[in-house]
């Protein structure tokens, strides 16, 4: 485990040097792989994440947390909770020092992150970005019967709010603000499940499709060309989205395009408008690929 000290976490052997700073975030971190590498003790291993001590109001931050609450922003601006911010590569996510009891999460702020789950070989994948709790701790079920395991890729810079057990104390007297966590714990289940039906569609194509309109929910917006969705996934991301191969995805991108369906942009991926209608009962066009 690594702690923190000024604005880098570092290793518990230069904790024996080094004073731990007073203002650690209270989370215990493994390091972040961002695929360069330094020396430590005469050792080349990877660097560990620049984190920033700071707080941040989380209601400022998050102001949609309190839609339909009924509870007045001014009401709760005494609310802080410690910030994560980390750079693109793999995620090695933080452990509760003292334990998950009481401990909501990580809400992401911004910033996009990719959660893996491998199994047998093959790997699906789940796309996070801003409003979406997180509990990385949380054992990948089935746990003891099958070896599932999961893994984080942060693809843009993410900031994260670390809602522990103060946070949970702050905001007792709400109960509304509780429960709007828990819609967001619903909202990503209802979206896996989404995505658990597009993969059953017949045809690679239709997959593909459902995957970019769910995107395009979320992150798109309408643009004279057609719909933007401001993502730079690549084909490998993609084909772990839409539980295929990448070569496979790869062909059936290219057959898309040809058609004008989806295309990429420079700043993305761009949805012909009316492409939707492809995932409507009966369409014909969107399942010849396999």
């Amino acid at each position: 485990m690594q702690a923190f000290q000024g604005r880098e976490w570092v290793a518990p052997s230069m904790l024996r040097q080094n004073r731990l700073a007073e203002d650690s975030v209270p989370m215990s971190v493994a390091p972040q792989a961002n695929g360069r590498q330094l020396t430590v003790a005469g050792r080349r291993t990877t660097p560990l994440a620049a984190v920033s001590p700071r707080t941040v109001n989380i209601f400022e931050e998050a102001p949609d947390l309190l839609d339909d609450l009924g509870i007045r922003h001014e009401e709760l601006t005494h609310v802080r909770v410690p910030r994560l911010v980390i750079q693109p590569g793999s995620w090695h996510p933080p452990v509760p020092k003292d334990g998950p009891r009481a401990h909501f999460g990580l809400l992401l702020l911004e910033g996009l992150v990719i959660r893996r789950l491998t199994l047998n070989g093959r790997t699906g994948a789940e796309l996070l970005g801003a409003g979406d709790l997180l509990q990385p701790w949380i054992s990948q079920p089935p746990y003891d019967v099958l070896a599932a395991e999961p893994g984080w890729e942060v693809l843009e810079r993410a900031r994260l709010a670390v809602l522990d057990a103060r946070f949970a104390a702050q905001v007792a007297a709400w109960p509304a603000v509780a429960a709007a966590l828990v819609g967001r714990a619903i909202a990503r289940a209802r979206t896996l499940a989404y995505h658990h039906v597009a993969s059953h569609i017949p045809g690679l194509s239709g997959r593909l499709l459902a995957v970019f309109w769910a995107l395009a929910d979320r992150w798109g917006r309408v643009t004279p060309e057609g719909v933007l969705v401001p993502l730079g996934l690549t084909h490998a991301t993609i084909a772990e989205l839409a539980g295929a191969s990448r070569p496979s995805v790869s062909t059936a991108l290219a057959q898309l395009a040809r058609e004008g369906t989806v295309r990429r942009a420079p700043s993305g991926w761009l949805l012909q408008a009316r492409s939707g209608e492809l995932l409507q009962p009966g369409a014909e066009g969107a399942s010849h690929a396999s």
